[in-house]
């Protein structure tokens, strides 16, 4: 039987962690607790075949590789074209990328990348890749399942598009979970009585987005 993990596909940064006795973070290939949520399509020199890197290294490419490092996928995912954001994210040249749609999908997006036609959801799933592959090395196992969480103004495109992500990484997936939810359970409110109850507020300081959220527990529920 594989390993079950629990991960937070970020904005800027994700991670990963694991529950044994408690909830420990799983290190990267580079040792880190977090890894940067960013890949660079480095191009051979026929610039036809390209490596994929993610992580802190791709980061690192940003200067040299602009339009072929993609940064803040997460904002683009289970969104139209004409959405707010994403065209905030063209029009204030948020990121170095290049944002198009194509004409035969109305409200698709679509990123240039590695010399393809890239729909963000495929990105994700490469982040994803780099996180599973990592922690596999290093707790020497297989992981074929896990919980991801999401933020909880998700919308149920937003929701579909992660898991899509996950399925292009090969990832069994047995719930997203919202993040305000999973750090409340994280301070140990999943252990109160069932007639016990507790109104809570979570700040979620992103690297991308700064969340609040109100959670009302009764029951062994969360709403």
């Amino acid at each position: 039987m594989g390993i079950t993990i629990g991960i937070d596909l970020g904005t800027t940064n994700s991670a990963m962690c694991i529950k044994k006795m408690s909830v420990s973070p799983i290190l990267n290939a580079e040792g880190e607790e977090l890894t940067p949520s960013c890949v660079t399509a480095v191009p051979h020199p026929d610039n036809v075949s390209f490596d994929l890197i993610v992580g802190r290294a791709s980061r690192d490419l940003l200067k040299q590789y602009p339009e072929q490092t993609i940064m803040s996928v997460k904002r683009l995912m289970g969104r139209d074209f004409e959405d707010p954001e994403v065209q905030s994210l063209i029009k204030d040249h948020h990121v170095s990328y290049e944002i198009i749609t194509d004409a035969s999908e109305p409200g698709s997006i679509r990123i240039l990348f590695a010399g393809k036609m890239q729909i963000p959801e495929i990105i994700s799933g490469i982040i994803l890749s780099k996180l599973t592959r990592d922690g596999e090395k290093e707790l020497e196992g297989t992981i074929d399942q896990a919980v991801v969480t999401v933020p909880a103004y998700f919308s149920d495109r937003q929701k579909f598009a992660t898991r899509a992500a996950c399925d292009y990484a090969g990832i069994k997936l047995l719930r997203l979970l919202p993040e305000p939810t999973a750090a409340a359970l994280s301070f140990g409110l999943g252990e109160l009585g069932k007639h016990e109850s507790r109104t809570i507020m979570v700040f979620d300081l992103g690297g991308g987005t700064f969340d609040i959220s109100i959670l009302s527990f009764s029951g062994g529920s969360f709403m």
